[in-house]
């Protein structure tokens, strides 16, 4: 949980949990769909975030650990996926590793 948390309203809570959510749910579309194009997985992150009313998209980003480059294709123990997005005045930003 976030310390940022406490500036959202009510309702701009319970949409910003869809941050975690779509990012387990990428998750789960690798390990278990063997979905591993980059482009896929951050066009469904964008596409859950977008249909929250208050959720604005700063970036969402699929990076090697290692070097922070972008990648095109998801690999194992080398793969962030980033999000950061303001729902209302509050900028929250969310992370997983693959």
């Amino acid at each position: 949980m976030s310390s940022r948390n406490i500036y959202l309203t009510p309702e701009e809570k319970e949409e910003a949990i869809i941050l975690s959510r779509s990012l387990s749910q990428a998750k789960r579309m690798i390990i278990k769909e063997g979905i591993t194009d980059a482009a896929i997985l951050k066009q469904f992150i964008r596409g859950e975030i977008e249909k929250t009313k208050h959720g604005r998209i700063d970036y969402v980003e699929i990076v090697s650990m290692e070097s922070l480059e972008g990648m095109n294709m998801v690999k194992k123990d080398d793969t962030l996926i980033a999000i950061a997005a303001r729902f209302g005045k509050t900028r929250l930003i969310d992370n997983i590793r693959y």
